[in-house]
Parts: structure tokens; sequence; C-alpha cells
């Protein structure tokens, strides 16, 4: 039998954090327990056993008591919410922040009352219950830089675990390439810097590939 896992991701159920929970929940080789929002529909996935959580504060806190008093049912803990445990736990765990909220700095010059009180408490949350024994996974080298600020003791990987999409099944040789930038705008994406890049490549005729 292989490793018992038990994942925490009680609050995902739309956007990239579901995109990435698909990909992990795809990959049957694990035993895999996981905390789900209620909202995911978890149908396609029967070989793994999955634990609703109410996504209220209570429902939420309750699913930290799950993993504190149930850690011993298992051998890894992955909390892909960007938060660690709320209550410690002494099994290996990893945390998978994608949230570049959480680690960059004036960011609430970019963000609405209620989204900054979320943002206070959830700082907070990361700084106080952080121990120095868990991993910290990241998807890009910026997020690692901006982590790695804080002189944290925790090992950080910059892991891009969702696959590359091959540029041949996007583009036909016989059509004029364009291209399409997915992005919500926000400041840290830098978006503005590169389309400042896009222009300056048309004025010069330079092409570029991708």
């Amino acid at each position: 039998m292989g490793k018992k896992i038990i994942i925490s991701a009680y609050n995902i159920h739309t956007g990239g954090g579901k995109v990435l929970l698909d990909k992990l929940l795809e990959v049957n080789s694990f035993e895999l327990t996981v905390l789900k929002d209620r909202r995911f529909d978890s149908s396609n996935y029967p070989n793994h056993q999955f634990i609703p959580i109410q996504p209220t504060l209570l429902g939420r806190l309750n699913a930290e008591f799950f993993l504190y008093t149930n850690q011993k049912n298992y051998d890894y803990l992955l909390c892909l919410g960007n938060l660690p445990p709320l209550f410690s736990v002494n099994i290996p765990t990893s945390i998978f922040l994608q949230n570049a909220y959480l680690v960059i700095t004036n960011v609430f010059n970019f963000v609405n009352f209620k989204s900054m009180i979320r943002l206070i408490f959830e700082k907070n949350w990361l700084k106080l219950r952080l121990s120095a024994n868990y991993k910290i996974f990241v998807q890009s080298f910026y997020m690692k830089r901006n982590l790695e600020k804080y002189n944290l003791k925790n090992k950080i990987i910059s892991f891009p675990f969702y696959e590359n999409i091959s540029t041949k099944e996007l583009i036909s040789p016989n059509t004029e390439r364009k291209l399409l930038a997915v992005t919500s705008g926000d400041s840290h994406k830098n978006v503005n810097n590169l389309l400042m890049a896009l222009r300056s490549l048309h004025k010069q005729k330079r092409p570029f590939s991708f």
C-alpha cells in the first residue's frame, strides 16, 4: 500500500486553485484523502476519499481540528490553500503557496477593504503558524525570491507541477501568430512591462517567438 496523504483544500472550489487540485487528483498512485470545499465537484475522482467542509468560519475551524486530531492516520500532509495548519502537526507537511499577496509588500494599496481584512488575518496566520519543519512549494522564482526576503528557515522549492503546454498544439504554422495573455491585471503580474516590451519590439520591427 502506498503512502496515505491528506490534502487540505477546504478553501478551493474555483479558479487556479481548482485547476491545480484537479491535476493532483488525477494521480492514482497514492491514497488521497481530501478536505474539500463542499462546492468542489469530486465526482470524477472515485479512487480518492473526500471529506466535505462547509465554506464557513466554523466549518473551516472544524477542518483544522480534524487535521490535528487525525494526523496519526496519515503519512503526509499537503496544504494546498496557501496557509499552514492552524494547530501543530507532527507528520511531514508541505504548503503550496500561490497567493502572491501573502508575500509581497504594499499589497494593501491594490485591494478593497474586505480583502484587506482577510489578508491581514491570513498574513498573520502564515507568520505565526509556519513551522520551520514545513516545506514550501511555489510556482515561480518570483514567489521564491519574495519569500526569501523574510529569512525563513523553511526549505522553499519552486515547482510548477502543471505540465507545459506545447505551442505546436496552439499555433498553426500557416497562420499569423497572435499572443493571448490571460491575467487578472494585478500589479505583481507585470502586465504593463509585458505590453511595453511588445510595443518596443514592434517599433523596432524585431520578431519575437514564443
